[in-house]
Protein backbone atom coordinates (compact mmCIF):
# COMPACT_ATOMS: atom_id res chain seq x y z
CA UNK A 1 0.00 0.00 0.00
CA UNK A 2 2.81 2.44 0.76
CA UNK A 3 4.32 1.78 -2.70
CA UNK A 4 1.01 2.71 -4.29
CA UNK A 5 0.86 5.94 -2.26
CA UNK A 6 4.45 6.75 -3.18
CA UNK A 7 3.76 6.08 -6.87
CA UNK A 8 0.60 8.25 -6.74
CA UNK A 9 2.55 11.03 -5.01
CA UNK A 10 5.37 10.89 -7.59
CA UNK A 11 2.94 10.88 -10.53
CA UNK A 12 1.10 13.86 -9.05
CA UNK A 13 4.38 15.70 -8.52
CA UNK A 14 5.48 15.02 -12.11
CA UNK A 15 2.11 16.27 -13.38
CA UNK A 16 2.34 19.46 -11.32
CA UNK A 17 5.90 20.16 -12.45
CA UNK A 18 5.13 19.50 -16.12
CA UNK A 19 2.05 21.74 -16.02
CA UNK A 20 3.90 24.60 -14.37
CA UNK A 21 6.79 24.38 -16.85
CA UNK A 22 4.37 24.20 -19.76
CA UNK A 23 2.48 27.22 -18.43
CA UNK A 24 5.68 29.19 -18.04
CA UNK A 25 6.79 28.38 -21.58
CA UNK A 26 3.41 29.31 -22.99
CA UNK A 27 3.46 32.63 -21.17
CA UNK A 28 6.07 34.04 -23.52
CA UNK A 29 5.31 32.25 -26.77
CA UNK A 30 4.09 35.23 -28.82
CA UNK A 31 6.31 37.46 -30.92
CA UNK A 32 5.18 40.79 -32.27
CA UNK A 33 6.98 42.11 -35.31
CA UNK A 34 6.61 45.80 -34.57
CA UNK A 35 7.83 46.77 -38.01
CA UNK A 36 4.91 44.97 -39.67
CA UNK A 37 2.21 45.31 -37.02
CA UNK A 38 -0.51 47.87 -37.64
CA UNK A 39 -2.49 49.64 -34.91
CA UNK A 40 -0.02 49.45 -32.04
CA UNK A 41 1.72 51.78 -29.60
CA UNK A 42 5.22 50.83 -28.40
CA UNK A 43 6.51 52.63 -25.33
CA UNK A 44 9.48 52.40 -23.00
CA UNK A 45 12.68 53.95 -21.73
CA UNK A 46 16.04 53.05 -23.23
CA UNK A 47 19.76 53.57 -22.98
CA UNK A 48 22.34 53.02 -25.71
CA UNK A 49 25.24 52.62 -23.29
CA UNK A 50 24.07 49.52 -21.43
CA UNK A 51 24.93 45.89 -21.89
CA UNK A 52 21.72 44.45 -20.38
CA UNK A 53 18.25 45.65 -19.45
CA UNK A 54 18.39 48.30 -22.13
CA UNK A 55 14.84 48.31 -23.45
CA UNK A 56 11.81 46.42 -22.19
CA UNK A 57 8.80 48.04 -23.82
CA UNK A 58 5.09 47.65 -23.43
CA UNK A 59 2.99 47.30 -26.54
CA UNK A 60 -0.65 48.35 -26.77
CA UNK A 61 -2.73 46.71 -29.48
CA UNK A 62 -5.07 49.58 -30.38
CA UNK A 63 -7.64 47.44 -32.21
CA UNK A 64 -8.15 44.99 -29.36
CA UNK A 65 -7.29 47.23 -26.37
CA UNK A 66 -4.76 44.57 -25.36
CA UNK A 67 -1.57 45.31 -23.46
CA UNK A 68 1.58 43.24 -23.98
CA UNK A 69 4.75 43.32 -21.94
CA UNK A 70 8.15 42.40 -23.33
CA UNK A 71 9.41 39.07 -21.97
CA UNK A 72 13.04 40.06 -21.95
CA UNK A 73 15.05 43.22 -22.13
CA UNK A 74 16.67 43.82 -25.47
CA UNK A 75 19.53 46.02 -26.52
CA UNK A 76 18.08 49.23 -27.88
CA UNK A 77 18.87 50.04 -31.48
CA UNK A 78 17.41 52.04 -34.31
CA UNK A 79 16.00 48.90 -35.92
CA UNK A 80 13.53 47.30 -33.54
CA UNK A 81 12.01 44.20 -35.03
CA UNK A 82 10.47 41.21 -33.32
CA UNK A 83 9.84 41.43 -29.61
CA UNK A 84 8.79 38.40 -27.57
CA UNK A 85 5.80 39.41 -25.48
CA UNK A 86 3.06 38.12 -23.25
CA UNK A 87 -0.39 39.59 -22.68
CA UNK A 88 -1.29 41.38 -19.47
CA UNK A 89 -4.92 41.18 -18.48
CA UNK A 90 -5.96 43.59 -15.77
CA UNK A 91 -9.30 45.28 -15.28
CA UNK A 92 -7.46 48.21 -13.67
CA UNK A 93 -5.30 48.69 -16.75
CA UNK A 94 -8.18 48.32 -19.24
CA UNK A 95 -9.53 51.79 -18.47
CA UNK A 96 -6.05 53.33 -18.52
CA UNK A 97 -5.33 51.76 -21.90
CA UNK A 98 -8.59 52.98 -23.42
CA UNK A 99 -7.99 56.51 -22.06
CA UNK A 100 -4.41 56.49 -23.38
CA UNK A 101 -5.53 55.42 -26.85
CA UNK A 102 -8.10 58.24 -26.89
CA UNK A 103 -5.50 60.96 -26.31
CA UNK A 104 -3.11 59.83 -29.04
CA UNK A 105 -3.17 62.44 -31.80
CA UNK A 106 -1.56 60.72 -34.77
CA UNK A 107 -1.48 63.83 -36.95
CA UNK A 108 0.25 65.81 -34.21
CA UNK A 109 2.86 63.07 -33.74
CA UNK A 110 3.72 63.31 -37.44
CA UNK A 111 4.59 66.97 -36.99
CA UNK A 112 7.48 66.24 -34.61
CA UNK A 113 11.00 65.29 -35.71
CA UNK A 114 12.06 61.74 -34.87
CA UNK A 115 14.46 62.99 -32.18
CA UNK A 116 13.35 65.58 -29.64
CA UNK A 117 16.11 67.12 -27.57
CA UNK A 118 19.20 64.98 -27.02
CA UNK A 119 17.90 61.58 -25.87
CA UNK A 120 20.57 59.61 -24.01
CA UNK A 121 23.24 62.18 -24.93
CA UNK A 122 24.22 62.76 -21.28
CA UNK A 123 23.51 59.14 -20.20
CA UNK A 124 20.06 60.20 -18.94
CA UNK A 125 18.35 57.67 -21.20
CA UNK A 126 15.60 58.32 -23.66
CA UNK A 127 11.90 57.71 -24.12
CA UNK A 128 10.74 55.65 -27.08
CA UNK A 129 7.23 56.25 -28.43
CA UNK A 130 6.16 54.49 -31.60
CA UNK A 131 2.70 54.43 -33.11
CA UNK A 132 1.86 52.29 -36.14
CA UNK A 133 -1.52 53.20 -37.58
CA UNK A 134 -3.06 53.00 -41.04
CA UNK A 135 0.15 51.48 -42.47
CA UNK A 136 2.14 54.50 -41.27
CA UNK A 137 4.74 54.57 -38.50
CA UNK A 138 5.38 57.50 -36.20
CA UNK A 139 8.45 57.07 -34.05
CA UNK A 140 9.82 59.48 -31.47
CA UNK A 141 12.97 59.36 -29.39
CA UNK A 142 12.52 61.93 -26.64
CA UNK A 143 14.96 63.45 -24.16
CA UNK A 144 13.24 63.14 -20.74
CA UNK A 145 14.39 66.72 -19.99
CA UNK A 146 12.93 68.11 -23.23
CA UNK A 147 9.39 66.76 -23.47
CA UNK A 148 7.27 69.26 -25.43
CA UNK A 149 4.21 70.52 -23.54
CA UNK A 150 1.97 69.10 -26.26
CA UNK A 151 3.30 65.58 -25.59
CA UNK A 152 3.34 65.77 -21.78
CA UNK A 153 -0.11 64.23 -21.29
CA UNK A 154 0.51 61.37 -23.72
CA UNK A 155 3.93 60.49 -22.27
CA UNK A 156 2.56 60.81 -18.73
CA UNK A 157 -0.34 58.44 -19.51
CA UNK A 158 1.95 55.94 -21.26
CA UNK A 159 4.37 56.12 -18.32
CA UNK A 160 1.50 55.42 -15.94
CA UNK A 161 0.44 52.34 -17.94
CA UNK A 162 4.09 51.23 -18.15
CA UNK A 163 4.70 51.53 -14.39
CA UNK A 164 1.52 49.67 -13.52
CA UNK A 165 2.18 46.99 -16.14
CA UNK A 166 5.73 46.37 -14.91
CA UNK A 167 4.40 45.83 -11.39
CA UNK A 168 2.14 43.02 -12.64
CA UNK A 169 4.00 39.73 -12.94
Amino acid sequence: MSKLRMLTFLLGLVLIISCSKKGKLNLCNKSIDILLQDSIIVFGGYSYMCSTNCFRPIIIDIRNNQLYKSCVSIKYSDSLEKIRVYPINSKELDTLIINTIRIVNFDRLKSFPERIGEPDHRDQGGIHVQVNIRSEKYRLQVDPDSIPTVLTTLISELSNVYIRATNIH
